[in-house]
């Protein structure tokens, strides 16, 4: 993280390794940054005229219209390693990618289920709370431009490098695998950025986590429980209790009613469940 914050930012990367099933429902939170320099000083406000620095087909004026605080992400479709043979129907994809994730994806709300460390283990101290889990839902087609929507991804985010100064991940969170994203979304929503859904595929992931170890098989910390039970109370604290964010711009009651969430009641809304979009937009 220090390392981080002595870069130059003007775009970064964020990419998943450890990511969940080909479901898309969660993610892994270590993950790999990639920033380009162009010498624009950090600390950009909200509403800057600065354009959200994108090429080729994710260009597009209602992301830049949120300036250096705009951010494309969503949970990247699925691919095949062992799939060799052309896609009939979709000449111009990879050869290991199937036709039917050829269309993008839109980070959506799927329910709020208790508390886990991963996906097989649930703590009794932490039964009370609830978290909101997200899934990618297919579009029916491309996108012309990055439309908006109200979640962010670990698995895939795209923006100007100033958000590690702005709104940096927070330290807190050992051991967290799911919570950790809505963490990110509602401290970035309220400190004025805002999401959006790259309007084609740039990138594939292997949601498949058979091939290779994930962190919770080989934890050796022997108060890993008491650190990620820490963790979970201060999401909850942020979440449930809106407790304040500094430099941020809007309430959490703000971002739930934007969202069409409740983070104290544990609902969602068919708003929520479809990403702020019409039923129309959608192929699944």
């Amino acid at each position: 993280q220090n390392q981080q914050t002595q870069l130059t930012p003007t775009a970064s990367i964020t990419t998943s390794h450890n990511n969940s099933n080909n479901t898309h429902h969660h993610h892994h939170n270590h993950h790999t940054n990639t920033t380009q320099h162009h010498h624009q000083p950090p600390h950009c406000a909200a509403g800057s005229s600065s354009p959200l620095l994108v090429d080729g087909p994710s260009s597009s004026s209602s992301a830049a219209a949120s300036g250096s605080r705009a951010i494309l992400t969503t949970y990247p479709p699925d691919f095949n390693p062992n799939r060799k043979e052309k896609s009939v129907d979709q000449e111009n994809l990879p050869d290991n990618v199937d036709s039917l994730n050829a269309f993008p994806t839109h980070l959506c709300a799927l329910e709020f289920k208790p508390a886990t460390q991963q996906q097989h283990q649930q703590s009794s101290s932490a039964e009370s709370f609830s978290q909101l889990r997200i899934r990618a839902r297919t579009l029916a087609k491309p996108l012309q431009q990055p439309i908006e929507g109200c979640f962010y991804a670990a698995g895939f985010n795209f923006s100007e490098a100033s958000v590690i100064w702005n709104c940096p991940y927070d330290p807190n969170l050992e051991y967290v695998f799911f919570g950790e994203e809505m963490s990110m979304a509602v401290r970035l929503w309220t400190h004025g950025y805002r999401f959006f859904t790259p309007p084609k595929n740039v990138v594939y992931h292997l949601w498949n986590r058979s091939y290779r170890p994930v962190f919770w098989q080989d934890i050796k910390d022997q108060q890993w429980q008491t650190k990620w039970e820490a963790a979970m109370q201060r999401i909850q604290e942020l979440l449930q209790a809106g407790m304040h964010n500094e430099g941020s711009s809007h309430t959490v009651a703000e971002y739930e009613q934007f969202a069409g969430i409740s983070f104290v009641n544990n609902t969602t809304t068919p708003q929520a469940e479809r990403g702020r979009l019409s039923a129309d937009y959608f192929f699944l």
